[in-house]
C-alpha cells in the first residue's frame, strides 16, 4: 500500500491533475497485484470509481475469479 499517496476525499469530483495521479496510484498498485475492492477500500472510492478510473488508465483487467479450469480438465482430451 502506498503510504505517501494523498487520496482525494470520498463524496468530492476529480478533475485533472488529481484524478491523473489517482488513476496513475490505482495502475500501478493493480499491477502489484491488488485487488480492485481492495484499492476501493483504501481509497474511500466505490468499487465502480476505482473500476472506472482503471480502464479510462487503460489497465487491461484480469478476468474474475482466476483459473476456472481444474487440473482434470487440462489434460489432453484423447486421454481416457
Amino acid at each position: 500500500m502506498s503510504s505517501t499517496f494523498n487520496w482525494p476525499k470520498p463524496g468530492t469530483r476529480t478533475s485533472g491533475e488529481a484524478r491523473a495521479r489517482g488513476i496513475n496510484e490505482y495502475r500501478t498498485l493493480y499491477s502489484g497485484h491488488v485487488s480492485i475492492r481492495t484499492l476501493a477500500k483504501m481509497s474511500g472510492r466505490s468499487y465502480g470509481y476505482v473500476h472506472a478510473c482503471l480502464v479510462e488508465g487503460g489497465v487491461k483487467l484480469s478476468p474474475q475469479g482466476g483459473n476456472h479450469r481444474s487440473p482434470l480438465r487440462q489434460t489432453d482430451p484423447g486421454t481416457p
